[in-house]
């Protein structure tokens, strides 16, 4: 099993965000959400084209810790 601490979500929708939130997860929201829906994410990108690991890494630098 993965710890939940080392599991990064990268989700295009208000569920998913919502689930992966609820789960424990440090969410990445990705695409163009209305704010509301986007609130629960540690962090937003536009799209993943081009996106590095040190892109998500700096996206949730300042995220809260994920809710267990």
């Amino acid at each position: 099993p993965v710890s939940r601490d080392r599991v990064l979500a990268l989700e295009d929708g208000a569920a998913g965000i919502a689930s992966a939130a609820a789960a424990g997860l440090a969410v990445v929201a990705v695409g163009a959400l209305p704010a509301h829906e986007a609130m629960r994410a540690a962090g937003v990108l536009r799209s993943l084209d081009g996106a590095t690991i040190a892109t998500l890494q700096r996206v949730t630098a300042h995220a809260p810790e994920p809710r267990a």
